[in-house]
């Protein structure tokens, strides 16, 4: 694809998790990840099941200069509710992600932000 479609699409899996999209666990501060959530019902007996799915969340980072790519598949997923992978998977990528930045030394893309009594540092 085209450097300009990549940008593109880069920047619509980066909306996917941000705060107002289907995975904001999949965020790190000071990091931009992208990605991408699937929540799928799986076939029992030749028909698509209601209470049987597959959580997943597919992400990089950072969005500009991608270091890292995962892919966190759940069978199954235990919970309240639908099995979405907003839900499910996000988190674990979160998790995952963050083991990672410091094995491979990635630096931060932005600087992280923090209030201390009403003061943004």
């Amino acid at each position: 694809i085209s450097p300009s479609t990549a940008k593109q699409v880069a920047s619509l899996l980066r909306a996917v998790c941000s705060k107002t999209g289907t995975a904001p666990a999949a965020d790190i501060p000071g990091y931009e990840v992208a990605g991408k959530t699937g929540t799928t019902q799986k076939l029992i007996n030749g028909h698509y099941s209601s209470a049987h799915h597959v959580a997943s969340f597919s992400g990089f980072f950072p969005v500009q200069d991608p270091r890292l790519a995962i892919t966190v598949i759940i069978d199954e997923p235990k919970g309240d509710g639908i099995a979405y992978g907003g839900k499910f998977a996000a988190p674990i990528f979160a998790t995952v992600a963050k083991n990672c930045i410091q094995w491979l030394d990635i630096k931060p893309t932005s600087s992280i932000s923090r209030t201390v009594a009403g003061v943004e540092r």
